[in-house]
């Protein structure tokens, strides 16, 4: 995966694709003159709410982790920083695998079973930032709904509600879910429906942190401040570029929880390192429906992946240097990894 040709070359012309989607929407002056009027001010609250927003998610980690290992909040945090900087650097999502690989060998857990977390850590972003849009739409809604945005929302909540009760289900009746799983697959091609079943059961060891209802309270309660605290800062991006003026105060928290929504989801999409392009593109759709200037989305989109992207990768590098580790480690560690995967395949294959 670390050397995949395809999925760098995918990447890059998606990145390419959606650059060139927004460039040419956009006029350069009017860019240059929404930067300069903006109160830069603002990017110190962001930046602290922003750091603020990863120190929940290490302890929502350290959380998810607890019933297999307590890893202390500072291992947690630092190796968590070290995936995502690998996902501003390296290709095809790396980041996720070097987690879970640096996880396995500082703290001796499996590195599929670290993994498993991490699907689990992704799968409660997406469900959250999806109430987060539902929550939005009732309470403030976009003056101006586009094509766009209105099939996302479909779709999301689409999404929403089918992830819910499949989890529900998984949590309440696990054999019984895995059953009805394995007999749909059927019809799949026996190394599909392996890989399928590996990844799933890998997915369901993660999923028994949630058997608690402690644990499954504080999960839920971390997931909604983690985001909660990204979502005040992309708000603070919108009084930095004076939005505050021109929308009400309803408007402007809507046109905030948006941009954190439709950025967030958009990222999701494979493209280059940075995920240039893409972010760009889906704060001018978000912000599009809160009737924002395009060139001033887009200045805001460019101001506030930068910093993130810098922030994130400076401590993530500061943490890799001091744990001793090399980027050609990380090649092994994918490695690595896959083959545990596919330890857990094989044994999903014969039970």
């Amino acid at each position: 995966m670390f050397n995949s040709k395809k999925g760098q070359l995918l990447g890059l012309l998606v990145t390419l694709f959606f650059l060139a989607l927004v460039l040419t929407r956009i006029q350069f002056d009017k860019v240059g003159n929404a930067f300069s009027q903006a109160n830069y001010f603002y990017l110190i609250p962001a930046i602290t709410v922003t750091m603020l927003g990863y120190f929940a998610r290490a302890y929502r980690w350290q959380i998810i982790l607890k019933p297999t290992k307590l890893v202390p909040f500072k291992q947690s945090y630092s190796i968590m920083m070290i995936g995502f900087m690998a996902n501003n650097l390296l290709p095809a999502r790396i980041g996720e695998f070097v987690r879970a690989y640096t996880l396995g060998a500082q703290e001796e857990i499996s590195k599929s079973l670290s993994l498993a977390t991490i699907v689990l850590e992704r799968v409660c972003d997406g469900l959250t930032l999806i109430a987060l849009m539902g929550f939005s739409l009732m309470i403030f809604p976009s003056p101006h709904q586009t094509g766009d945005v209105a099939f996302i929302e479909f779709f999301s909540t689409t999404v929403f509600i089918g992830a819910i009760i499949f989890l529900v289900f998984l949590l309440v009746r696990e054999k019984l879910a895995l059953k009805i799983i394995s007999l749909v697959m059927r019809p799949l091609p026996n190394r599909i429906e392996k890989k399928v079943q590996g990844l799933l059961m890998s997915f369901v060891l993660g999923l028994h942190a949630l058997k608690r209802r402690t644990t499954l309270v504080g999960i839920v309660g971390l997931s909604l401040l983690v985001w909660s605290l990204e979502g005040s800062s992309y708000y603070l991006m919108l009084w930095a570029f004076n939005l505050q003026d021109k929308m009400s105060p309803l408007q402007l928290i809507g046109a905030g929880i948006f941009l954190l929504v439709f950025v967030n989801l958009g990222t999701m999409v494979p493209s280059a390192p940075g995920f240039i392009g893409v972010y760009q593109v889906a704060a001018v759709i978000a912000l599009g429906a809160y009737s924002v200037d395009e060139n001033i989305a887009f200045s805001l989109a460019i101001l506030t992946n930068t910093f993130q992207y810098v922030l994130v990768t400076a401590i993530g590098l500061f943490f890799f240097s001091r744990m001793n580790l090399s980027f050609k480690s990380l090649k092994a560690s994918s490695q690595e990894t896959n083959e545990e995967q596919r330890t857990i395949e094989m044994a999903a294959a014969d039970s």
